[in-house]
């Protein structure tokens, strides 16, 4: 009896309340009810008490059996209630137990296949969930990849430092993993040896003997071949793969060449030495586009670059040009005058130029003024700058010399061309000179149009008086 008013006390209070009173009803009241009966219908005249015991035993085992069947009745919706609100709990994985067929066992078999359509449900929700977490990690990637192309593409449109591009981009790949480690190599000055530009969580020490050369060994000529190499779990490893990974002590790496201008000039290099590891294709593609854009960035800093030397230099003898030279001698004539110390200049003018260029042509004349350009190169020190400020016409101005030691100069210059002139005559049989001329600061002027000025006159003396000759 105690284990049952237990368990009843677990039930819901409606039920409980429900089942002590189907007791009551079933025991008490009819117990009551047959006492009375038996003793004023049946036996009025009954004074032997154990007559009446039997009777009440006999009566108490009615109310029993009929107890016993109630309780039968109600425990499977009893355990069932339990089972149901174990369920409700969040546990899918239980099940009611049916232990009868009648109308109970029906309602329990409902529930079970309820719960399993909700356990369904929930994994299906669960993973919809893992998908959805997938999903948004890949748009944030996606999303952060696109600001790391816009970034980089206001930055080579802005002409920023190569440096700091080598360095965001170098950045941006080793983001892409945990653990991993990323290095850019690039030729420099025309050379085949590739040389170390920008690195990231990688030993620099260790990578500067590490030697590699464009289009040499496995390595450099799939480089050179503008080819892709990885080595994963995906990629059969071979011994020249495997020799790549040693170099950069890497267990894993991905080498994407860099283009720039339709030729290779280097790659970026990335890897790690994570167990079981494969480079996602999106990542690859990433790292190409990031390569395409640094093959821009280099382009355009190598335009800008010969814009700029453009802007200051005659393009035909690499020599600088009239509006650089006269800014170049104001400079100088300022200094000058500030610590008191000479500055010069020298006009040099090529005496019949223009029957030299009708009689021998454009290639020979273009060859004739690379010459004399490199001739006045030769003849100066590194402080003094020559220019070429008309299709005959050069300047040279010269710091820290006065007019004596500008004029010997000229001479020498003078003279020098006048042996090129020689060697062409031998083919060409025309003879050809040059005239100059001398102008000094502050003798002659004391700004740069003052000995330009001066100098161009002395420059008409000169030809007047048989050209061929410096005058001062």
């Amino acid at each position: 009896m105690k284990k049952l008013f237990r368990r009843m006390s677990m039930v819901p209070k409606g039920l409980r309340y429900k089942l002590m009173i189907s007791f009551a009803l079933m025991s008490i009241i009819p117990l009551l009810v047959c006492v009375y009966l038996v003793s004023t219908f049946i036996f009025p005249a009954l004074d032997d008490l154990a007559e009446v015991s039997i009777i009440v035993i006999l009566t108490i085992s009615i109310a029993l059996l009929g107890l016993i069947l109630a309780k039968r009745m109600v425990d499977p919706i009893i355990d069932m209630a339990l089972e149901t609100r174990i369920i409700a709990s969040g546990d899918f994985g239980k099940r009611v137990t049916i232990e009868t067929e009648d109308e109970v066992g029906d309602i329990g078999r409902s529930i079970n296949a309820m719960t399993q359509k909700i356990k369904g449900y929930m994994s299906e929700l669960q993973d919809y969930s893992v998908r959805t977490k997938e999903v948004n990690l890949e748009i944030q990637k996606k999303v952060l990849a696109l600001s790391n192309l816009l970034q980089i593409g206001d930055m080579i449109a802005v002409s920023e430092k190569l440096e700091r591009v080598y360095e965001i981009i170098v950045e941006k790949v080793n983001d892409l993993y945990d653990d991993n480690s990323t290095a850019l190599f690039l030729i420099r000055d025309n050379s085949p040896k590739l040389n170390l530009m920008a690195s990231s969580n990688i030993d620099k020490e260790h990578l500067k003997t590490i030697s590699f050369n464009l289009g040499k060994e496995f390595l450099g000529r799939n480089v050179g071949d503008k080819k892709v190499i990885k080595v994963d779990t995906s990629a059969r490893l071979t011994s020249q793969s495997e020799d790549i990974c040693r170099k950069f002590k890497m267990r894993n790496c991905a080498v994407v060449p860099v283009i720039s201008r339709g030729s290779s000039i280097g790659f970026i290099f990335t890897g790690n030495n994570t167990d079981n590891f494969r480079f996602r294709e999106d990542d690859i593609e990433l790292i190409k586009v990031l390569s395409k854009q640094l093959g821009i960035a280099i382009g355009n800093d190598l335009l800008v670059r010969k814009t700029k030397e453009l802007a200051i230099k005659d393009e035909l003898t690499d020599l600088y040009n009239n509006k650089y030279i006269k800014e170049r001698l104001g400079e100088e004539i300022k200094r000058a005058m500030l610590y008191q110390r000479p500055c010069s200049l020298l006009l040099f003018d090529i005496d019949n130029f223009k029957e030299f260029r009708q009689t021998q042509g454009e290639m020979v004349t273009e060859d004739v003024l690379k010459k004399i350009a490199a001739t006045l190169k030769d003849s100066v020190t590194p402080v003094s700058k020559v220019a070429r400020i008309g299709g005959d016409e050069f300047a040279v101005v010269l710091p820290e010399k006065n007019k004596k030691e500008a004029t010997q100069l000229a001479e020498e210059i003078r003279k020098k061309v006048e042996d090129i002139g020689i060697k062409v005559s031998k083919k060409s049989k025309f003879s050809l000179t040059i005239s100059g001329s001398v102008s000094e600061n502050p003798i002659d002027g004391i700004s740069s149009k003052d000995l330009f000025e001066k100098a161009t006159a002395l420059m008409k003396r000169a030809k007047l008086e048989g050209k061929n000759r410096v005058a001062t």
